[in-house]
């Protein structure tokens, strides 16, 4: 997976969207880490850079890390006004699964 410095977007991410990335993003991390303020810091910067286009991300696999930060997500959301995505990773045991293979 190829990661991208969020320096990187600034002035660069019109016409982009982007998700807060779940429980592996940097605002999930921080909230699982019980680093409240700095998942805010975080929120922050998003919105700064995807303005009206910034979405809390939901998952729900069953990991205990997203049931763990799921009310602070949608608190936050609340809290800033922004839009919930509820999303799931999809994964196959083997590629003829996959229908495009």
């Amino acid at each position: 997976m190829a990661q991208l410095p969020l320096a990187a977007l600034d002035g660069h991410s019109d016409g982009l969207i982007a998700l807060t990335g779940g429980p592996a993003g940097t605002v999930g991390r921080f909230l699982g880490d019980g680093q409240d303020d700095a998942a805010e810091a975080s929120l922050q910067r998003l919105k700064s850079l995807f303005p009206g286009r910034l979405y809390i991300e939901l998952m729900r696999h069953g990991l205990p890390a997203e049931a763990r930060i799921e009310e602070r997500l949608v608190d936050l959301a609340y809290a800033h006004d922004l839009p919930l995505v509820a999303t799931n990773e999809a994964f196959f045991a083997d590629r003829a699964m996959f229908a495009g293979a």
